[in-house]
This record gives C-alpha cells, structure tokens and sequence, in this order.
C-alpha cells in the first residue's frame, strides 16, 4: 500500500496526474474524498440513533463546524457525546453541553498557513504550526505545501496583474475557478514583490532542512520569524 496526502499529491497538478497515472498501470489507485456536509449530518444522526441519543439537524450540523469533516475524529466525539448521554440518563443534549463535551477542532489548509505568513500574522501562522505540528505532519511536507501554494499565488498574482479575469486566469494557470477566487481575494493587498520574497525564504527553508544538522521544524519557526518580523 502507497499512501499520500493531497498535500503530498496535489490532484490539480499535472506532474501528480501523471505520477497517478502510471501507477494505476500495476495497482489500483483510489482517492478517499471528504463527504459532503448533507451525508456527514445524516451519519452523525444515524450513529447518535443508534446510541439511543437522538440528536436533531441542527445539533448535527453543529457538531460538523465544531469538529470539521474528519470522520474518524466526528466518531471519537459522537461517541463520547453519547456516553455522557447514557451517563445521565438523557435522551438529547443542549448546545451547551455539545459545548462542554466535544471538542473544538480547526480545519486547517496550506492556505492558510500560506496566507498568515504573506499578512505577516505571526500568532496565526505560529498556532497553526502548532496544530500541524501536534498532528505529526512532517516538516518538509509542510513547507513543500506552503511552496506549492506560493508559487500558484505567484501564478496568479501574475495573470491579474496583465489584467486578466478570473476566468482567463483559471483556464492560464489550470486552476479550478473556486480555488483562484479564493487566491485573488487574498492577494488583494498582496505585491509580486512579497510573493517573491516569501517563496525565496522557503527556499532557503528547504535548503536548510535538507543539510542542516538542525530540528526541522525550529527551521519552519525561523521562517515565521524572518517573514513576519518577529525577532
């Protein structure tokens, strides 16, 4: 069994595509997608039922923002909603006691971290390196994430500074139209000029984790502090 992340496999890469295609010669390859919102609320109800807690839609829905779309994580705390259900002979619960029960978990993406870095937000892009940090995610596929997101915003930033819609820079850069009006609206207050800079500390950042004897991810904590000013 080979297993990748997106981050790792980027489906929208052409590169990947062809890595894909060539191993679905000798194996089968198969991508495990995230459910949709509507079956994810539909499962969480069936499996709270099946407990003996009957948990409405909005309660469901609820839990999904709380928790994100990780089923196995939904399952750990549906569970535990239901155990302290069954603890005190309850047949419901509140949102508060949603609130007191499960936990908060934050979806995070490569964007994100991406975006943080280019505001120069330090305390988010240190929160959420924490959070992939306590996840177990690799120093050198964060950062060769955090590399893909600049160099498609750098692509991007390129075609609407020629003035190029949304639409002609999808179909330029192969980019899904959603994913480059999300770019776009990131890069409102954002310069080639910073872009560059920020891809050009990134690459000293890899240069680093390849050679340096050094913790790896104090080198992805130098980048934060070279690109947001934090000494």
């Amino acid at each position: 069994i080979i297993f990748s992340t997106v981050a790792e496999l980027p489906l929208d890469s052409k590169p990947h595509q062809n890595i894909v295609k060539e191993l679905s010669k000798v194996a089968q390859a198969v991508e495990f997608k995230l459910e949709s919102d509507a079956k994810l609320i539909n499962w969480i109800s069936r499996m709270s039922a099946k407990q003996k807690l009957s948990l409405s839609p909005d309660a469901c829905r609820y839990i999904l923002e709380r928790v994100g779309h990780n089923m196995l994580m939904l399952k750990n705390e549906v569970e535990k909603l239901c155990a302290y259900a069954v603890a005190n002979g309850k047949e419901g619960v509140s949102r508060a006691e949603i609130d007191r029960i499960v936990c908060a978990n934050m979806e995070i993406s490569p964007f994100d971290f991406a975006n943080a870095l280019m505001r120069r937000d330090a305390k988010t892009a240190f929160s959420i390196l924490s959070d992939m940090k306590m996840r177990g995610e690799e120093p050198i596929v964060i950062l060769s994430t955090v590399t893909r997101v600049i160099n498609d915003l750098i692509g991007v930033r390129g075609c609407l500074d020629k003035g190029m819609t949304r639409d002609e820079t999808a179909a330029k850069t192969k980019m899904h139209a959603y994913k480059v009006k999300l770019y776009s609206e990131s890069l409102k207050n954002t310069d080639i000029n910073m872009l560059f800079k920020t891809a050009k500390a990134a690459q000293n950042a890899d240069v680093l984790l390849k050679s340096a004897p050094v913790d790896s991810y104090m080198i992805i904590e130098r980048l934060i502090c070279e690109l947001t000013g934090v000494r």
